[in-house]
């Protein structure tokens, strides 16, 4: 089963991806940022993200094929094109997909991005620009606002989505 998380930069996608994994049975996480980072030098160009996606996929299947029963991907899916490249290349190996997508406000995640370490703070207008674009988004199966969430509140929430829909494989 495929888990994907997004949302804009600097929310905690990661922090909050990492702490879920620990969370869910038989569960791996794949940073996307991580598996792009693979490419030295690599553009932020849909044919690098496709590769990226690719990549993803492989480990997907790897995983599931050594008994990993649950994968989150946590990534940036800024487009419906990206989203629905990522899905199909996903789709090939594990139809059981659910993507949650999560935001705050502006101001929030401005405050959020610089909390992070000095190499993955993203310049402000990107923060702005990536903000504006998912607070439009509704292709993603949940939407959660973690705003005034804390990060152990936020991992809940997903969690209790998850356990809800009964998509977790305990």
């Amino acid at each position: 089963m495929i888990i994907i998380i997004t949302g804009s930069a600097g929310i905690g996608k990661s922090t909050i991806t990492g702490l879920l994994s620990k969370k869910i049975k038989s569960c791996v996480c794949i940073h996307s940022d991580s598996v792009h980072n693979f490419m030295v030098n690599a553009n932020i160009s849909l044919d690098f993200l496709k590769i990226t996606d690719e990549n993803i996929s492989l480990l997907i299947k790897n995983f599931e094929r050594h008994g990993f029963k649950n994968i989150i991907v946590d990534a940036v899916y800024e487009t419906l094109e990206q989203f629905d490249l990522a899905i199909n290349q996903f789709k090939k190996i594990d139809s059981n997909i659910v993507s949650i997508m999560l935001y705050c406000d502006l101001n929030e995640n401005l405050r959020r991005n610089k909390l992070r370490n000095n190499e993955d703070i993203m310049p402000d207008d990107r923060i702005i620009e990536l903000n504006k674009i998912f607070s439009q988004h509704n292709h993603f199966d949940y939407k959660i606002d973690i705003s005034n969430l804390s990060i152990a509140q936020s991992v809940q929430r997903v969690t209790d989505i998850l356990f809800q829909i009964n998509y977790i494989n305990k």
